[in-house]
């Protein structure tokens, strides 16, 4: 530009300042231009109109802390609350802060469990962004879905850089548009994306591990420090708190030392004082134990003790003489059954199954007693029944048992028929032919048919009139129906008769059939027999001959061979019953053999074995007692070494002692006394800690190593915990939209290409879809409206900084959440309505709010901390000030804060500078008024105050700030220009800054 305009143009690249007086010489330089536009609320509008769109889409779906703002103190209906996951809701004292914290902190949490809006009131100092951080991690840490958000980027800035690194990267940060502030969101993004790919990758199997690890890990910290707290304190305490040891002892620690001094006698005999009051390690019972053993452990007592006198059981005294008794009993039984038994046999059936034995007998009993009744119906033919039957061959008796049965019902009946009358017939007859005529001739009268009369009678009539000659029933023919019906049934009961003698294999009487009655009687008799001795061999089973040899078994159809069987089978269990009875002798006889093969074994077993060989149940009674009151010495003895090994554990120097003096009686009131003198030393050696100031100064620093190692932790296990919910519920379309989003900013580049604001809305249309699952979003409010496609409950938390300087509009924030903590401080700066006027701002809440109680406080000079703690009262305050020296702090307390003093932290050194100092300036005098009012001669003072302070070496290295209370003017009027020396073009290697109220708290801290 400069050789296009003339030939002789210079170019001056390091003048930042015209020329005093021009010399008509063209002259190039760089100069300062600050631009200005008005930030434009349309952004907001929109936010705003798509809220109220969703509103009338969704019916009325709003937000937890929304509804409770419009309630305006009116209680909501019980079941109008925050859908709560069970999973994010975790017990007082498990919060996930990494950062240091306080009792204020956890009260923010656990409001926020059942509170839809926590007011938190922070105060310069109090520590707000460190509280704001550490809520965020625990938030993260819990699963849930944030919001953190500002009117100014400044104090969000101040925020993350709180943020630990592992839970930062968790969080997409856009403060500004600034090269730097999209470096930081797309650093943001390609973090989350890498970290996906390595969970994918392997992390995602191993996560549920370390969280369960860290978790462990961190508990056991928590209980060290807890351990080392207490013990601080105790030394604190010490001549000032009423302490309360184990064993009784209490007051303060002058106290419990006299107390100690008069009871050194009587139980300072331990050889070491105890540190950390140990606990006792026994009960009562046990210390009476260890008492008694002690005193009885001489070296002969211990010596005896030593013998084996066995861990097996042995019968009693009455067992005893009952097992002698039965094992006498058995034999004298065997002897008697072996008499009768016959050898043979009697080998024959040894190996056989006691079961089979037993059945068999039981069987052989039965079949006999059946046998002898059966014998007296079936005669002989028992002989060849039983045979067939104890070989299993019983089907042809089954098959006769049925037919002859079947007869013998069948002549039952007929003979009913019959009744009493006497039948005869002719000798000469034919039976079968007489039947089927009077068959014929009764069925035609029982047609109706006609007998007729002298010569003149029907044919079949005819034909068979020789019934009525030759058939006579008591006495008389058979003509009519009736006779004709039971010649019939006589008839049939003849042949019936005829087929059972054909049917069964032995006579029936003498074979006489004139009385078929008695036949009849006779036949049933035998058929009868037969069927209950079959029912006897089907209930005694095919089994019951197992253990009798197959070839031996047909003899047992004859009595006196199964007698002989029975007493085989006596004799064999007899054998065995012996058998039985001596098996517990014989087991207590190995047992104690065992133990005399060890070689020391008790004199108690010796007598034992004795009285067993001997089978003398009064030796036997004086052998057990003995041993039975060794063997509880000895088991007290054990005790008692058990005991001793869990004194040494306890305390090896003390069990030392106690062995060296076994067997002395006198010690034994020491021994009853031990747990006194346990306690005893315990105290003693609580007074020599909390006394010693090398121990105080190495607790101290274990609490900090305590302290930084649980923060470090608690920082692993939320990012652990964060990291894993997020990964949870991150789906492919968010993924997919995150790389989009990249692909877009790159194609951005240095946003000066021709379509560079189309592909900033692609982006930004991406990182829209992406809210709902991304952890944490920091943005402030300007930034969050142009980002975000506003939704009710986009979020499950929002947190707000600075809100007492956040605008009428942050109202908006109420609904994107379920949640909502509001921080800010009503001392600080608040909204200002400047050009608009009181009237016009009543007339608009008059139109638009004339249902809202609270209507006249919805001006544009309040804060959104104004409406929050009218609406939600439960106001938690951050009193602990971590900057000033208490002093100051007292200052701001009767300035400011007074309902809710702060609480210094920082403790000044001993050669401090005075930290406030009253100086009186005489002669001063005002001039101006309003918002030009000045103080000459007190700005004067001022000046040279300062420059004093700079020339003292006590203030070298410190920062010095100059704060004008008045509000800046609109512009500086020459006699202002006493805050030239101040400047830092005066100052050039001083730390000095001089501002006016409002600009002063844009500077970092100081």
């Amino acid at each position: 530009m400069a050789n296009r305009a003339r030939g002789d143009s210079q170019v001056d690249e390091e003048a930042f300042e015209p020329a005093r007086a021009a010399d008509g010489t063209f002259r190039v330089f760089f100069a300062p231009a600050l631009i200005l536009r008005e930030r434009r609320l349309s952004a907001f509008e929109e936010v705003a109109t798509r809220l109220l769109n969703n509103f009338d889409e969704l019916t009325g779906d709003t937000s937890w802390p929304w509804r409770k703002f419009l309630a305006e103190g009116q209680p909501l209906p019980e079941d109008d609350h925050a859908p709560g996951d069970p999973e994010k809701e975790l017990s007082f004292g498990h919060e996930y802060f990494p950062l240091p914290t306080n009792a204020e902190q956890r009260q923010i949490i656990q409001r926020l469990q059942s509170s839809a809006g926590v007011v938190v009131k922070g105060p310069p100092g109090t520590g707000k962004s460190h509280t704001i951080a550490n809520l965020i991690c625990h938030l993260l840490a819990t699963g849930e879905k944030i919001l953190i958000t500002a009117q100014a980027p400044k104090a969000l800035s101040v925020l993350r850089d709180m943020l630990p690194r592992e839970l930062r990267d968790l969080c997409l940060i856009s403060l500004g548009s600034s090269r730097e502030d999209q470096r930081q969101l797309e650093s943001g993004v390609r973090t989350i994306i890498g970290k996906k790919n390595r969970w994918d990758q392997g992390e995602r199997e191993q996560a549920d591990k370390r969280i369960d690890d860290l978790e462990k890990d961190l508990q056991l910290l928590k209980e060290d420090l807890s351990k080392v707290e207490r013990q601080l304190r105790e030394s604190r305490e010490t001549e000032t708190f009423s302490h309360i040891l184990p064993g009784g002892y209490e007051g303060t620690a002058a106290q419990i030392a006299r107390r100690l001094d008069e009871e050194r006698e009587r139980f300072g005999w331990l050889p070491e004082t105890l540190r950390d009051k140990p606990p006792f390690p026994f009960n009562q019972p046990e210390v009476q134990l260890l008492a008694e053993m002690h005193a009885k452990l001489t070296p002969d007592f211990e010596n005896e003790l030593q013998g084996l006198a066995g861990d097996f059981s042995l019968p009693s005294t009455e067992e005893f003489r009952r097992l002698v008794d039965d094992l006498k009993a058995a034999e004298d039984h065997y002897s008697q059954a072996q008499d009768k038994a016959e050898p043979r046999k009697f080998s024959l059936i040894q190996t056989s199954p006691k079961e089979d034995l037993e059945r068999a007998a039981q069987a052989l009993r039965i079949l006999d007693e059946h046998a002898l009744r059966t014998a007296r119906a079936l005669g002989n033919l028992v002989e060849k029944v039983l045979p067939d039957l104890i070989l299993g061959e019983k089907l042809r008796w089954i098959q006769l048992s049925k037919k002859a049965s079947t007869i013998i019902d069948q002549i039952e009946t007929l003979l009913e028929q019959v009744g009493g009358a006497e039948i005869r017939l002719s000798a000469d007859c034919d039976p079968m032919g007489l039947l089927a005529d009077a068959e014929r001739r009764l069925a035609y009268l029982e047609q109706g048919g006609w007998q007729g009369f002298w010569v003149i009678r029907p044919k079949i009539i005819k034909e068979t009139r020789y019934l009525e000659a030759e058939c006579r029933l008591n006495g008389l023919s058979a003509s009519d129906s009736d006779s004709l019906g039971k010649l019939i049934a006589h008839i049939r009961v003849k042949a019936a008769a005829e087929e059972f003698l054909r049917l069964w294999p032995d006579p029936v009487g003498n074979g006489n059939l004139d009385n078929l009655l008695q036949f009849s009687i006779t036949a049933k008799e035998k058929v009868s027999a037969l069927v209950r001795l079959l029912e006897v061999f089907e209930k005694l089973g095919e089994e019951s001959f197992a253990c009798i040899p197959l070839g031996e078994r047909i003899n047992l159809a004859y009595s006196s061979e199964r007698m002989l069987w029975v007493a085989a089978i006596e004799a064999e269990l007899g054998r065995r019953a012996v058998q039985e009875a001596r098996q517990p002798l014989d087991d207590c006889h190995q047992k104690i053999r065992e133990c005399l093969c060890l070689g020391k074994a008790h004199p108690c077993i010796h007598q034992l074995a004795e009285a067993l060989e001997g089978k003398d149940p009064l030796s036997w009674n004086g052998a057990f007692e003995y041993r039975e009151a060794i063997r509880i010495q000895q088991e007290r003895y054990r005790q008692y070494q058990e005991l001793m090994a869990r004194l040494e554990q306890a305390n090896a120097p003390l069990a030392a002692l106690v062995r060296q003096h076994q067997g002395d009686p006198q010690w034994h009131p020491q021994i009853v006394e031990l747990e006194k003198a346990w306690f005893w030393a315990s105290a003693q050696g609580w007074l020599e800690d909390v006394a010693d100031r090398q121990r105080y100064e190495g607790l101290v620093q274990s609490c900090h190593r305590l302290k930084e190692k649980i923060e470090n932790r608690t920082k692993e296990v939320a990012a652990a915990r964060a990291w894993q919910a997020f990964f949870s519920r991150l789906d492919d379309s968010t993924i997919q939209n995150l790389h989009a989003w990249t692909s877009a900013m790159g194609r951005v580049g240095k946003d000066y290409g021709k379509y560079a604001f189309r592909h900033r809305r692609d982006a930004r249309q991406y990182l829209n879809k992406c809210i709902p699952k991304i952890p944490a979003w920091i943005m402030p409010l300007h930034k969050l409206w142009t980002t975000i496609e506003a939704s009710p409950r986009l979020f499950d938390t929002v947190i707000i900084d600075e809100a007492s300087q956040a605008e009428l509009s942050s109202l908006a924030l109420l609904l994107l959440a379920e949640r909502i903590i509001v921080v800010g401080d009503k001392m600080q700066n608040s909204p200002e309505a400047v050009g608009i006027k009181e009237d016009e701002i009543a007339r608009l809440t008059r139109d638009h709010l004339q249902n809202f109680h609270f209507r006249a406080e919805f001006r544009l000079d309040t804060s959104l901390f104004d409406h929050a703690e009218r609406g939600f009262g439960n106001l938690i305050s951050l009193r602990e000030h971590f900057r000033c020296v208490p002093e100051i702090i007292r200052f701001s307390n009767d300035l400011c804060y007074r309902e809710a003093p702060l609480v210094p932290l920082r403790q000044a050194p001993v050669d401090r500078l005075p930290p406030l100092k009253h100086t009186f300036v005489p002669g001063g005098y005002c001039e101006g008024d309003g918002q030009r009012i000045h103080n000459q001669v007190e700005a004067n003072e001022l000046v040279q105050t300062i420059l004093q302070c700079l020339a003292d070496p006590a203030y070298d290295g410190k920062s010095k700030g100059v704060i004008i209370l008045q509000a800046a003017p609109k512009q500086t009027s020459s006699n202002e220009n006493w805050l030239l020396p101040l400047t830092p073009e005066s100052l050039p290697n001083v730390n000095c800054v001089a501002a006016f109220r409002q600009p002063f708290r844009a500077i970092k801290e100081m």
